[in-house]
């Protein structure tokens, strides 16, 4: 949670003006489903336990997709036609997805490879490919994670947080980060915008 003098700053974020910098129309979503999410991005911050959070955005999405996971700041739908869809339960959460939305749009074509493919974002979510092939605990895995780490520290990306649960195997059997949402690409972050 950011600290309270910031909470005008992101309620400006969520406020229906910051809607106009984000795609409204989706290939995956309907337009009730951008609404819904929408409406539950406006009362996010109203919730402060997790559970509660949960709750109440299931209620509020009514999403047919079943959940396959969430974190502290994110929630995880799997749309089952190969996509996932995030949608934030935090101000982290939305930052996260516009960072993941950020790095994959203007990453370096050597890192693209690496990073799960993102099709669309939006006002508090983001759809990505669907990976599910867990990378095993092995010392080449781990040793692929930091040669990847260093990959992206020389292309001017912090990959806070890489850790094998937060990646994939992609068909070639090459690691995939599935959650770069706190990986921070210079001052251009969306953790490092200019706030008001």
């Amino acid at each position: 949670m950011f600290p309270e003098n910031e909470k005008e700053a992101f309620q400006k974020l969520f406020s229906e003006k910051s809607l106009g910098r984000h795609q409204e129309t989706s290939r995956f979503l309907s337009a009730a489903e951008i609404g819904a999410i929408h409406a539950w991005i406006a009362e996010m911050a109203q919730h402060k336990l997790l559970l509660h959070k949960l709750q109440a955005c299931k209620k509020i999405l009514q999403l047919q997709s079943p959940v396959l996971g969430n974190g502290m700041n994110r929630i995880v739908f799997d749309l089952q036609n190969g996509t996932v869809l995030k949608v934030a339960l935090s101000e982290w959460g939305y930052r996260s997805n516009e960072t993941e939305a950020q790095i994959y749009r203007d990453g370096a074509n050597i890192l693209k490879k690496h990073l799960c493919p993102v099709y669309e974002s939006g006002h508090g979510w983001i759809i990505m490919q669907k990976m599910m092939r867990k990378v095993p605990m092995s010392l080449v895995h781990v040793r692929a994670l930091v040669e990847l780490e260093v990959k992206f520290l020389f292309n001017g990306i912090l990959p806070v947080d890489l850790r094998l649960a937060n990646t994939a195997l992609s068909e070639q059997d090459e690691i995939v980060v599935i959650d770069y949402g706190m990986f921070i690409k210079g001052f251009d972050s969306p953790y490092f915008k200019k706030k008001g």
